[in-house]
C-alpha cells in the first residue's frame, strides 16, 4: 500500500476536527442562523462587486475558525473562479483544496467529488479516481446507481478519458480506496450530518427562528414539463429544449413565498461546470412548497438538483 500517496491526499483529514465557529461574525449569532447568508450575500448577482468582495472576507474569516458550511462554500467558490457569474472569488485550486478539506473533515462528504473534479484539472487521474471511488464507498452508492447519464458515471468516464486515466491500474486503484476507508471511514461517516445532495428537493429552510410553522417545508412537487429528460444522442434533451451531454450536481438557494411556489433561485455550486446549473435553473423555480401562515417572514431553503435520465429517479 501506498501510504504517501493515501497521507498526501487526506492531509487535511489527518488532524483532529476543527470545531464549528459558533459566534464568529460578531451580531450575526450562530453558523446555523447565519447560515442561508453566507449563500445570499456572497453569490447574490443583484450585489454590487464591492459587496460581495466584503461579505468574502467575512466568510474566509467564518471557515478559517472552522465553519463547516462556509468552508464548503469556499471551496466550490475558488474552484469555480469567474465561471461562475456572481463569484467574488477567483479560482484558485489551491485554496479551493484547502477549505474543500476542511469542510471534508467537518462532515460534507459531497467535497470529494470536487476534490476528484480537482485533481482532474491537475490532470492527476489516479488521485481523482481515488477520490470518486471513496465517495462511492463512504455513501454506499453503486457506480450506476444514478443511470449511464448520471453524473457520478460521467465524473468516472471523464478520469478514464483524461490523460494518463486509461493507464491507471486498477488492483492499485482498489487498494488505495481500500485503505483511505479503512483509515478514515468512520470518522468521516460519524461526521457526515445534514441533507444528502444527491437528489432534487430541499436540504433545509430557514425562516423566523421564533415560529416553527413558518419554518416547516414540504416539498410538493417539481414541474416535469420543465425538467422531465429524455435520452438523445450526445446526452439529455429536456421538454423545455435544453440539450445537457451528461447529468450533474447543482445546489440552489430558493426563495419561497409563503403560497409555495419559488420566486428566486440563486445557484450556489454546480458540477461538473457551472453551464449544467444554469441550464437547470427552472427546475429550481418550478419547485412547489406547502403553504404558511400569510404573515410568515420569507423562507430560504437550499435546493440541490440532480437530473437524470427517468423521471422516477428523481430523488
Amino acid at each position: 500500500m501506498n501510504r504517501v500517496l493515501i497521507a498526501a491526499l487526506a492531509c487535511g483529514l489527518a488532524i483532529t476536527p476543527v470545531a464549528h465557529g459558533g459566534n464568529a461574525i460578531p451580531g450575526t449569532g450562530t453558523e446555523e442562523e447565519r447560515l442561508p447568508w453566507f449563500f445570499h450575500d456572497v453569490i447574490n448577482p443583484s450585489h454590487s462587486a464591492e459587496q460581495r468582495e466584503s461579505e468574502l472576507v467575512l466568510v474566509i474569516r467564518e471557515a478559517d475558525e472552522g465553519g463547516r458550511t462556509a468552508a464548503m462554500l469556499l471551496g466550490r467558490l475558488y474552484f469555480m473562479g469567474d465561471s461562475h457569474p456572481a463569484n467574488p472569488a477567483a479560482r484558485d485550486l489551491e485554496r479551493a483544496e484547502h477549505y474543500l478539506q476542511i469542510a471534508l473533515t467537518s462532515g460534507d462528504l459531497e467535497s470529494m467529488l470536487w476534490l476528484a473534479e480537482l485533481e482532474l484539472a491537475k490532470r492527476r487521474p489516479l488521485e481523482a479516481a481515488i477520490w470518486a471511488q471513496s465517495y462511492i464507498q463512504l455513501r454506499q452508492e453503486p457506480e450506476e446507481g444514478e443511470g449511464a447519464t448520471g453524473y457520478i458515471p460521467s465524473l468516472l468516464a471523464r478520469i478514464e478519458r483524461s490523460p494518463g486515466g486509461s493507464r491507471i491500474d486498477k488492483e492499485a486503484l482498489e487498494e488505495y480506496v481500500a485503505g483511505f476507508v479503512q483509515t478514515h471511514g468512520d470518522r468521516l461517516r460519524e461526521a457526515a450530518e445534514g441533507p444528502d445532495h444527491r437528489g432534487t428537493g430541499w436540504a433545509k429552510v430557514w425562516s423566523d427562528m421564533e415560529r416553527p410553522e413558518c419554518n416547516v417545508a414540504e416539498r410538493l412537487s417539481v414541474d416535469t414539463r420543465v425538467h422531465e429528460p429524455r435520452r438523445s444522442p450526445g446526452g439529455l434533451t429536456f421538454r423545455s429544449g435544453t440539450r445537457l451531454s451528461s447529468s450533474g450536481r447543482a445546489l440552489f438557494l430558493i426563495r419561497i413565498r409563503t403560497d409555495g411556489s419559488v420566486s428566486d433561485a440563486m445557484l450556489v455550486s454546480s458540477l461538473p461546470d457551472v453551464e449544467y446549473g444554469m441550464r437547470v435553473k427552472p427546475t429550481a423555480l418550478s419547485m412547489k412548497f406547502n403553504e404558511v401562515p400569510s404573515d410568515c417572514r420569507t423562507r430560504w431553503g437550499l435546493a440541490p438538483i440532480t437530473l437524470i435520465n427517468s423521471l422516477d429517479r428523481i430523488r
